[in-house]
């Protein structure tokens, strides 16, 4: 695949770990061992000092992404390489494999809906495929990767092509059974997999009963949804597009539409879940947040959540949490997170204040963020918009649609207006009013 490499790159002397990095990629790239790969090229550019350097383990984490079929996330790799090395020796060099990679991105438009279930069909065909010890080709992964439902989870789980081939795969059993020994995003992923395949015949009877009526929840979804939108919001709305997988237990909405586990449904209802999705996709066409960008951009990130959370949950979501049995660790987790709300958002503010005071800690602080509010903020932005709602009714809540920073600021004016103490202080908030004079259309 790369013809004369070793040529170009002694027209580039490399650092002795970064060669060793190059020596390890270009194993594991004639071996056809895209994790590794995907990996070394991590190391790699972190490692380099060159831009040359960094063009050629750019190009190897594009080449590990397409052939791991990361759809999410391989198109916009590509991009960034070609506008940061398209025109160097490297990508003239390698331009048939960038031609190849373009190829392989190439996928027919997102249908318009309503449902899609073919991740579903997909998904069964792989599991039977590696559980028999057969070795998928690479068109039966592009099959099942490459439908609506897997093109949308791989924008939050990018790594389940990998793994599904552990959960199922027998000559990985060895591998699963350590990663399922300790806690971790794969272990969780996996575990959820398991679960799935071992409730096949119910999940088979369940989706036969699902399909028929779900035109009709489609609709109900969307008037739940509307009760927290602007009046005619959801009139004559198009209703995104609702794929139908396995992935976890969750389901969320992006711009190519709405992806849900139907294990999950399963366990946690079809119609309040699939109004809060609605909820997210109705709402984003009116929020008057333009492009985010600067030193604040991550930080951005958790506070968006706490408000997109919080007002969704209100669709679908009780005080406290309940759920059927198998949720009981989520419904604790929540329930947990929603009474420390209070203290998580002390801390909360002293994030914002360090981060007021040094915008070179405004990306720690966003990762410190993230971890303080779990779920994604659900629970705690549950919290602040339940204060709202009380307090102040609906329509206070609603206008927080088109802003977090309306939504942060309502809640403050209903803590004070309930003699709690305010949950910001003046130097979050001036961090607040300027990140809203940036952001805010």
């Amino acid at each position: 695949m790369r013809l004369s490499l070793a040529l170009l790159l002694a027209a580039t002397p490399l650092t002795a770990q970064v060669q060793a990095f190059a020596d390890s990629a270009s194993a594991a790239r004639q071996a056809g061992q895209w994790e590794t790969l995907g990996r070394l090229a991590v190391r790699g550019t972190d490692a380099a000092k060159t831009q040359e350097d960094r063009c050629l383990f750019f190009l190897d984490g594009v080449l590990a992404a397409t052939r791991l079929w990361q759809f999410a996330s391989a198109p916009g790799r590509l991009k960034a390489f070609d506008d940061q090395c398209g025109s160097s020796a490297l990508a003239a060099h390698e331009a048939a494999t960038l031609a190849d990679i373009r190829r392989e991105l190439e996928l027919p438009p997102m249908p318009l809906g309503p449902v899609d279930w073919t991740a579903v069909d997909q998904f069964w065909m792989m599991v039977d495929t590696l559980s028999r010890g057969i070795d998928p080709s690479r068109a039966q992964w592009r099959a099942l990767m490459s439908t609506p439902g897997y093109r949308i989870a791989m924008i939050s789980h990018s790594e389940i092509q990998r793994q599904i081939d552990i959960a199922f795969r027998p000559a990985r059993r060895a591998e699963r059974d350590s990663i399922l020994r300790h806690a971790s995003g794969d272990s969780t992923t996996i575990s959820h997999l398991l679960d799935v395949a071992a409730a096949r015949v119910e999940l088979v009877r369940f989706r036969a009963g699902l399909e028929p009526v779900m035109p009709d929840t489609i609709a109900v979804a969307i008037k739940n949804a509307s009760r927290l939108l602007p009046a005619g919001a959801a009139d004559h709305a198009v209703p995104p597009l609702v794929t139908i997988t396995f992935f976890a237990s969750d389901g969320y909405s992006q711009q190519p539409g709405i992806v849900l586990d139907l294990y999950h449904v399963r366990e946690s209802g079809l119609t309040n879940f699939l109004s809060h999705e609605f909820h997210h996709s109705l709402s984003s066409r009116l929020d008057r947040v333009g492009p985010v960008s600067g030193a604040y951009a991550r930080l951005y990130q958790p506070l968006r959540a706490l408000r997109n959370e919080g007002i969704a949950d209100m669709i679908d979501k009780p005080h406290p949490l309940t759920g059927a049995a198998g949720m009981q660790w989520y419904v604790t987790g929540y329930n947990t997170a929603y009474a420390a709300t209070p203290a998580k958002l002390r801390v909360l503010d002293s994030l914002l204040v360090a981060a007021a005071a040094d915008s070179t800690v405004a990306n720690a602080a966003a990762d410190k963020a993230r971890a303080l509010l779990p779920y994604n903020s659900h629970p705690n932005g549950a919290y602040m918009a339940r204060t709202i709602l009380e307090t102040f009714g609906a329509d206070s809540l609603i206008a927080g649609v088109y802003s977090p920073f309306h939504f942060l600021r309502t809640f403050s004016a209903a803590e004070s207006r309930r003699g709690d103490p305010a949950p910001f202080s003046p130097a979050a908030v001036a961090l607040l009013d300027a990140m809203e004079r940036r952001y805010v259309k």
